[in-house]
């Protein structure tokens, strides 16, 4: 693997009211390292550390240099999804991408495929606002960079050690300017500090991790006048710094969003949601709106909350029983546990430190249940440890996290269990670190229901590279619910110049509820080098079927995995001999 970059855990320190300049902030490094998919060869020419920028408004042609070691010009460029579109290949590090007018808002996959090998993609955002490149030299008050229209995207870096980026900006007395940085999110290994100044250069604000590990702050003017957005690595004195140092930062002094509570909404039915951030319903500064939302009765697992005259939207989840929202009211302080229908759903949070939640159900035989609480999976700052008790209190199961798992939660908490009799029970939930923190973002949901058929598919080869002499194994795993018999893997999209014979996996009763099977793809002779997009399919008596996802890491550090990537669109790659 490439071992390039370092991370950092940072303590926060203010400066006297001066020139901004660049001062240590008392840090400690952590290595971090760039990891790529398992199927291509690392720190060869299959190297793309980064673009800049990370994304463009829709409707707009822009220049994408392409970080990395060793892309050969000549090399095509391919995104997953539609809306973007190369204009001819890579040229001295760089390529020109269109995106459409209609193009849908959000992250696409970009990746080089060269005469020897595929880069693992790097994300790409689709953005509705206006954006613009930052302009160096801009390290000093005196050399801001004037922002006279909002709201703007800034695609910025920070290449080198010490270096500042400053923007200005006019306020009016009580006009909330939201900053929204986007960096460890798209893989960046930068952590963005940002801090505001007023014209005399004293500091008023400073900020760096949101739940999401980007900067987030909404900042009212004191009065009209001028104000200094600075924005810099936190270890910019220590780190050794790249040109893959990249960001996206929204100014805005419009609505935006920072959270959606409850965070699921039940299919089929029509509830309210509730819209935390700043500038809402006409506000100025923290506000909250009140949104409907329906979601259709045959709805997928989640819901795009799209409120009107706001640049951004928020996915919910979507669940398939009955909903409520959890609600104190004095409960706690009295012992008595929230009533959680089976099956169903609660929505809820750890609204103080340690707080603890508490919720009775009642079960009318020993038929297993499936327990599961969705907080990391869902962004939230919560790490959940979920309790089951008897009606006399004893602890009957404690889980923490599940490990590894498929479209995240992997350090939520879940269970397999069957209830000893009929009767009472309760599930008590608390957050791990709950002494020392609780709030708004640390919501959950808790499900309790039977089992149901589930097929998913996960491989962990974004990139196939193809041997033209040889039969290669695609490791896919098939993880399968209670219920789902024979399953038939398959390759789909093939070319006719690729080979690959589907394969059965056995539905008897006893078999495993997780198993990993090979698919065998094989190149017909004489096959001129080539790209093939393709994706691995199953499908299961029954009806259900899913197509395979393969998950990699954008970027991560000893705290865990800073941003990840994931996709459907699976890439054959025959290289030139």
């Amino acid at each position: 693997m490439c071992l390039k970059h370092w991370a950092t855990v940072e303590y926060r320190q203010n400066r006297p009211p001066e020139e901004p300049s660049v001062r240590p902030i008392l840090a400690v490094p952590l290595f971090l390292s760039l990891l790529t998919a398992a199927a291509t060869p690392a720190c060869a020419q299959d190297a793309l550390d980064h673009l800049y920028p990370n994304g463009a408004r829709r409707g707009a042609t822009v220049t994408v240099a392409l970080g990395g070691a060793g892309i050969p010009d000549g090399a095509e460029v391919m995104v997953d999804g539609e809306g973007i579109s190369p204009r001819g290949r890579v040229a001295k590090s760089a390529v020109e991408l269109a995106v459409a007018p209609d193009a849908a808002p959000g992250r696409r996959w970009l990746r080089v495929v060269g005469p020897k090998a595929a880069t693992p993609p790097r994300p790409f955002v689709v953005g509705v606002i206006p954006e613009r490149l930052e302009t160096e030299p801009n390290d000093r008050a005196a050399q801001a960079e004037a922002v006279t229209e909002l709201p703007v995207v800034l695609n910025g870096r920070v290449p080198s050690r010490g270096d500042l980026d400053v923007y200005r900006v006019n306020l009016k007395a009580g006009q909330c300017l939201v900053v929204a940085g986007e960096a460890r999110a798209l893989g960046s290994p930068i952590n963005l500090l940002c801090r505001i100044r007023d014209s005399k250069l004293r500091e008023l604000m400073i900020q760096m991790d949101s739940r999401t590990r980007d900067t987030l702050l909404g900042f009212t003017a004191p009065a009209d006048g001028e104000y200094f957005v600075e924005l810099q690595d936190v270890m910019n004195n220590y780190s050794t710094v790249n040109a893959d140092y990249v960001y996206r930062v929204t100014l805005t002094t419009g609505p935006w969003m920072e959270s959606v509570y409850p965070p699921g909404v039940e299919r089929g039915t029509a509830s309210e949601v509730l819209v935390s951030g700043w500038n809402l319903d006409g506000a100025q500064g923290p506000s909250q709106s009140a949104e409907r939302v329906n979601p259709a009765a045959d709805s997928g697992p989640d819901f795009e909350l799209r409120p009107p005259g706001i640049d951004q939207s928020s996915r919910l989840k979507v669940g398939l029983y009955p909903e409520v929202v959890e609600n104190e009211r004095g409960r706690e302080s009295a012992g008595i546990p929230m009533a959680l229908a089976v099956p169903g759903t609660a929505n809820g949070r750890f609204a103080v430190r340690r707080d603890v939640d508490e919720f009775a159900i009642e079960v009318s035989d020993t038929r297993p249940l499936l327990v599961q609480v969705e907080a990391r999976s869902l962004t939230s700052s919560a790490d959940p440890v979920l309790e089951i008790l008897d009606e006399s209190g004893a602890v009957l199961q404690r889980v923490d996290d599940v490990g590894a798992a498929r479209r995240g939660g992997g350090r939520d908490p879940r269970t397999r269990w069957s209830p000893p009799k009929a009767g009472r029970y309760r599930i008590r939930l608390s957050d791990l670190a709950s002494v020392s923190r609780g709030g708004p973002d640390f919501f959950y949901r808790l499900t309790v229901a039977p089992p149901q058929p589930v097929l998913e598919l996960t491989t962990p080869q974004v990139t196939i590279p193809l041997k033209a002499a040889m039969a290669v194994q695609v490791p896919v795993t098939v993880l399968r619910g209670e219920g789902v018999g024979k399953i038939r893997v398959r390759m789909v999209g093939l070319p006719a110049e690729v080979s690959c014979p589907e394969v059965e996996v056995a539905g008897a009763a006893g078999a495993p509820a997780s198993q990993t099977v090979n698919l065998s793809a094989t190149v017909v002779p004489g096959t001129k080098p080539g790209r093939w997009p393709v994706r691995i399919e199953a499908l299961a008596e029954g009806g259900l079927s899913d197509h395979a996802t393969a998950t990699w890491v954008l970027s991560k550090d000893r705290s865990g995995t800073l941003a990840e990537g994931s996709t459907e669109q699976l890439l054959l790659v025959l290289p030139a001999p």
